[in-house]
């Protein structure tokens, strides 16, 4: 585990099965930034009465940036757990609804366990409900609820319904899949369903103060030209995919949600 201590709260990194976990530490109450897996309920449960030595009740929300599978799955075993509460996007339940939801939702589950076998790690369940009916749903904009010190922005492109979470006083922005850091490269997510709808969220964050930024996927992120990051980022969008990734982006796409944002 890594703990980031910004003075009025702390963040703890751990590896989860497939992403990154991050729960923000206050004197008497915890943020989970993300939904995290399924499989990753142990490490959770683990990190919050082993390591903190904190009760669970303490845990007061599960901030869903969005609906893939390494996101959200956590969320209905840890309402079982507790009584914490959740946030997403206000339509974050429609990214599987439907035939074509359905559909995607196989495929996504499907996507991660290729993930997990590929680093080699063990199989484990990842499937989850299709919707997650959340009890604050967000649009973007919003503090978030619980931990007004918060800010929720939406940034589609990954999904048509990512939140990021951002901290203007600690100039620190909760990225989830928007930006990865793979080795020492900074790359954009697998799959960008909304290319322009990226460009934009990446316009976006070009405008906040940003000092260190926490991935889902690869860790912190520090001591970077914010502009330079975020246009180089824009200018993957115009780079081709190549190999496994040409074809798979065809199965990314079956949502309705990305059907009604290229109408």
């Amino acid at each position: 585990m890594k703990t980031y201590d910004f003075g009025s709260f702390k963040i703890h990194e751990l590896n989860g099965h497939i992403q990154k976990i991050y729960l923000a530490e206050y004197p008497e109450k915890l943020l989970l930034m993300d939904g995290a897996s399924k499989s990753d309920i142990s490490i959770i449960k683990n990190l919050i009465t082993k390591e903190l030595n904190k009760p669970l009740h303490q845990l007061k929300l599960v901030a869903v940036s969005h609906m893939h599978p390494d996101h959200c799955g956590a969320v209905n075993q840890l309402r079982k757990l507790t009584d914490v509460k959740t946030s997403a996007h206000t339509n974050a339940d429609l990214w599987y609804s439907g035939l074509r939801g359905r559909l995607q939702h196989i495929i996504d589950l499907s996507f991660t366990w290729f993930v997990i076998l590929k680093t080699g790690k063990k199989l484990k369940s990842t499937f989850h409900p299709r919707k997650i009916k959340p009890d604050f749903p967000l649009l973007g904009g919003e503090e978030l609820p619980f931990f007004t010190d918060w800010q929720v922005i939406h940034c589609p492109g990954h999904t048509s319904h990512d939140l990021l979470l951002y901290h203007k006083q600690m100039k620190i922005l909760y990225a989830a899949d928007l930006i990865l850091k793979i080795n020492t490269k900074i790359l954009l997510p697998f799959p960008v369903t909304l290319p322009n709808l990226m460009n934009e969220s990446l316009e976006k964050l070009k405008n906040l103060d940003i000092e260190t930024i926490f991935s889902a996927h690869g860790g912190i992120i520090e001591k970077f030209d914010k502009n330079q990051l975020f246009s180089n980022l824009q200018l993957l969008l115009n780079k081709k995919q190549t190999g496994f990734f040409k074809y798979a982006v065809f199965f990314t796409r079956f949502s309705n949600c990305v059907k009604r944002h290229k109408l």
